[in-house]
């Protein structure tokens, strides 16, 4: 199964904000899961910043967030107010 678009190296700078950019186009859960199991893997201090720019909906559970490095933030942004729907799987 192909995951996402290829996301940036450690280091270096995203286009929206100060700091690491893993994936600045996430229009899918299948994107958005991916940036989610990349942002757990850094161990680089810094921002990590997640750019959500379409809705979509969550049809499965997603990676849970579980990266406890020293000085690893996130932020996930959506830019707009997008919808992510999250639906429960039967």
């Amino acid at each position: 199964m192909q995951r996402g678009l290829p996301v940036l190296a450690p280091g270096q700078t995203g286009d929206r904000m100060s700091g690491n950019t893993i994936n600045n186009n996430v229009t899918s859960e299948a994107q958005l899961d991916s940036a989610l199991q990349t942002f757990n893997s850094e161990t680089v201090a810094g921002t990590y910043t997640i750019d959500v720019t379409a809705g979509f909906t969550d049809t499965a559970d997603l990676t849970a967030i579980s990266n406890l490095a020293s000085g690893v933030s996130r932020v996930i942004d959506d830019g707009a107010g997008l919808p992510i729907s999250a639906t429960q799987a039967a």
